[in-house]
């Protein structure tokens, strides 16, 4: 798994309002989802546990953060919506036709649309149900009922809107009074006596808010960190949102107000949010959406919910870790996205030009284009701490689960951190390498004649090369199985197969690119289709229909990312001008190798001096641009 160097990612205390590169689509387990175009078009947010969700002006749906549980995966057929709720792990869409739309987890029966629903005209999540309010006012829930917040009461009547919490609901009725049911725990469903002219409801993890017509706010239930109490003077407001354990309110002056708890920043308003039109409140994060439509987050961004990659040039190359997703673009700045619990998204200020990136389960790496390398993010493995063997510089990076790999300047394969498989115990043939693989315990060499060495677990003979893996131009290392790409276009895989990522489809066809998940193995064809094989549970083999011209596939742990492109990308890397990145270009770059001048054919950089960072951008371009 592997990716290219400048910060687009934090760990807390984050507002983000920009669109993601260009070009880039992904799907499946992925930490960040497709938000291509988000700009200042939003009409409303929604925010659940671990990720974000928002409706545009046109009516589409866009989500990002964690995406586990595919809530992040927007159903290619919902069409134009109205409104949209999201839960802890699942994500709902109410349809411009009154259809109700659910995805993600479906634990308690939360994405199960019941068949009889009908037409509706308002929907809510709770962490772990899901509501609707048909035509005509009837309230309707389904999902977790264990604390019997599903259970809607007899005479409820005809209600206006709804809200879903922890573990309870909340009705507002049409006379103006609000309705809770289910757990009582810290009081949430006990209605304050004498609450009446409500026009707009909220429920929390364990709270309920309620604002009045005279623009005054109204909570009850759990307090421990203050999200039931309203502060003093507040007044004024116009909509209300409830978090696991905090509130926010929007006054009618656009101005944003959090009270509650406040260790991840989630109640501490961004100064930048300005004048907003519309609020939501997760788990531990904030949005607004500001008056010129494009949106602000706060809080925790431990899975990306809060952060959207911005800035970036034209991308040149990305890759995917277990739940974090790096890119290269044309100036060579890095960009990270996605679960960031380990610092993995956190990249090094001043890292400068870089050529190559790696990601592993939850650790980064890149290659400067001075050809040293650097690591972020997990360490407990020391697998961030670079050996001193390369001092001299690297010609290209690698990172398994939880440990590194490199080549040196002398082609021979370094590898360092977790080693309990001797996954970095490498063999002394692992020498004059072109390129290196990691995989969840295991590791890979491509050796410049073609060859191909395995080394560390073997549990599913991952680690034993077969017959006929030879004249290879690709590697790649899965969770426990390996790809290799021939020189013909032919796909080898083998390790374990027990979900089908290692038995290679039938009409598959000749192919220029390779990638390997935990359980899932992905290829380019020649004549530009992108298939995948093996465990879809996340699903990673969802390949969208409408992908146009791809320039690069790669792929996480349960996810695969694509690099659009209308035209191929200028490919300097192509030496030999034959229209395609291949061993020949290797060829012709070891062949000059340490020569200097003007206009050398392998210099493919431009520095005036044919070297290891030449190797590298071949390497990089493999394949993929012609």
């Amino acid at each position: 798994m592997v990716a290219v160097g400048a910060l687009s990612c934090a760990a807390s205390h984050v507002h983000a309002d920009a669109a993601p590169p260009s070009g880039v689509i992904a799907w499946g387990a992925t930490g960040f989802s497709n938000l291509e175009g988000l700009g200042a078009n939003v009409e409303s947010v929604a925010l659940g546990s671990l990720h974000s969700a928002a409706l545009r002006v046109d009516g589409t749906v866009a989500c990002w953060g964690w995406n586990g549980s595919g809530q992040c995966s927007v159903p290619t057929g919902l069409g134009t919506a109205t409104r949209v709720a999201a839960g802890w792990y699942h994500t709902m869409a109410l349809g411009a036709d009154g259809s109700v739309w659910t995805w993600g987890s479906n634990s308690d029966g939360q994405a199960s649309v019941p068949p009889s629903l009908g037409a509706c005209e308002r929907i809510a999540a709770g962490w772990y149900h899901s509501m609707a309010i048909r035509a005509g006012g009837a309230v309707v829930a389904w999902g977790r009922a264990l604390e019997g917040q599903c259970a809607t009461p007899t005479g409820l009547g005809a209600c206006t809107e709804i809200a879903g919490g922890g573990f309870h609901s909340v009705a507002l009725r049409a006379n103006g009074t609000a309705a809770c049911w289910g757990s009582n725990s810290h009081g949430q469903t006990t209605v304050p006596s004498g609450l009446a002219q409500v026009t707009a409801i909220a429920a929390g993890g364990a709270h309920t808010a309620a604002l009045r017509a005279d623009g005054s706010v109204a909570c009850w239930g759990r307090n421990d960190s203050g999200q039931s109490t309203v502060p003093a003077g507040l007044g004024e407001c116009v909509a209300i949102a409830a978090g696991g354990w905090h509130t926010v309110a929007l006054r009618e002056n656009g101005q944003v107000v959090c009270w509650g708890r406040n260790d991840l920043g989630q109640s501490s308003v961004s100064a930048g949010v300005g004048s907003a039109t519309a609020i939501a409140a997760g788990l531990y994060h904030s949005a607004a959406v500001r008056s010129g439509g494009s949106i602000a987050l706060w809080g925790s961004n431990s899975s990306g919910q809060c952060s959207v990659p911005s800035g970036m040039g034209e991308v040149m190359d990305i890759v995917g870790g277990r739940n974090h997703t790096l890119a290269i673009d044309s100036s060579g700045s890095v960009s990270a996205w996605g679960r960031n619990d380990e610092g993995q998204c956190n990249v090094p200020s001043g890292l400068g030009p870089c050529v190559a990136v790696a990601a592993g389960d939850g650790h980064s790496m890149a290659l400067r284009k001075d050809m040293s390398v650097d690591c972020w993010g997990r360490n407990d493995f020391a697998q961030c701490v670079v050996p001193g063997s390369l001092a001299a510089g690297a010609r290209s990076v690698a990172a398994g689960y939880q440990h590194s790999l490199a080549i040196d300047a002398t082609g021979a394969v370094v590898a360092w951190g977790r080693n309990d498989f001797l996954q970095c115990a490498v063999p002394a043939t692992a020498v004059s390498c072109a390129q290196v693989s990691g995989g969840e315990s295991h590791s890979l060499a491509l050796r410049e004649d073609g060859s191909v060495l395995a080394w560390g677990r073997n549990s599913s003979g991952q680690a034993s090369v077969p017959p006929g893996v030879d004249g290879c131009v690709q590697i790649s290392a899965g969770g426990n199985h390996n790809m290799a790409l021939r020189a013909d276009g032919i796909v080898r895989c083998w390790g374990l197969g027990t979900s089908g990522q290692t038995t290679i489809p039938s009409t598959l066809g000749p192919c220029v690119a390779i990638a390997a998940g935990r359980q899932h193995s992905v290829a380019l064809t020649t004549d530009g289709r992108v298939v995948g094989w093996g465990v879809n549970d996340f699903g990673q083999l969802g390949i969208p229909a409408d992908l146009g011209s791809v320039q690069r596939i790669t792929t996480g742990a349960s996810h695969v990312i694509v690099l659009r492109g209308e035209a191929p990308m200028p490919c300097p890397a192509d030496i030999d001008r034959n229209g395609s990145v291949d061993g020949l270009d290797i060829v012709a770059v070891l062949a000059g190798f340490g020569a200097s001048g003007d206009a050398l054919p392998g210099d493919v950089d431009g520095s005036g001096t044919i070297d290891g960072v030449d190797l590298t951008v071949v390497l990089a371009s493999w394949g993929s641009c012609g």
